[in-house]
């Protein structure tokens, strides 16, 4: 999608161009990142190239999986259960950890991830506090990843970022629900060839 394409740079993000990238042999290698997560008692890996995101992201795509597996997959009853999800989320106190030091502690209300596949690292913006009323009028942000202007919120940055907590906070990517804390990203080097446009020569 186009949003992933801003964060993966050189990915031409109309198809003539896309397929223009593909024909002309021309690739880049681009670092993606492993994340870990905890599943039915299991200890659990995937690989991610651009973002995801924790705590009341994770959970409104839990609710809207639920209402969808039940066969509730109405919009009307997709938006009633984000309202309720965002009213009812409460933040979850946790502990940041970059590159095996811990960074921060504080109450969580959810975090976006960005992998930087480039300069190899791995950002987390966290947000401590969310206006939820205001989220409620305009849920965009938290359907696709993006923090509000008004979100308070901290920046870290490192090659792997732990997040540990005493209650569950959950990991999400592509709207898929991954598992919960403890949560470890991790930069994977050159992980993906990547079709682009070659660059233009200079004159």
């Amino acid at each position: 999608g186009s949003a992933n394409n801003r964060i993966i740079s050189g990915i031409p993000d109309n198809y003539p161009e896309a397929v223009k990238a593909i024909a002309s042999g021309f690739s880049i290698l681009h670092s993606a990142a492993s994340v870990s997560y905890h599943k039915a008692y299991y200890r659990q890996t995937r690989y991610i190239a651009s973002t995801a995101a924790i705590g009341l992201d994770a959970r409104v795509v839990k609710k809207i999986s639920r209402l969808r597996e039940e066969g509730n997959y109405g919009k009307l009853r997709q938006v009633w259960g984000v309202i309720k999800t965002v009213l009812s989320y409460k933040a979850v106190t946790a502990t940041i950890i970059v590159d095996g030091k811990q960074s921060a502690q504080g109450a969580i209300s959810r975090a976006i991830i960005k992998v930087d596949g480039r300069k190899n690292r791995i950002s987390l913006r966290s947000v401590t506090t969310i206006n939820k009323l205001a989220l409620l009028f305009n849920v965009y942000p938290l359907k696709n990843g993006y923090l509000r202007r008004e979100d308070k919120s901290y920046l870290v940055e490192g090659n792997s970022i732990r997040i540990e907590s005493s209650g569950d906070i959950g990991v999400e990517a592509d709207g898929e629900l991954l598992g919960y804390t403890p949560i470890e990203f991790s930069i994977v080097d050159n992980a993906l060839r990547i079709a682009t446009l070659p660059p233009l020569p200079h004159h």
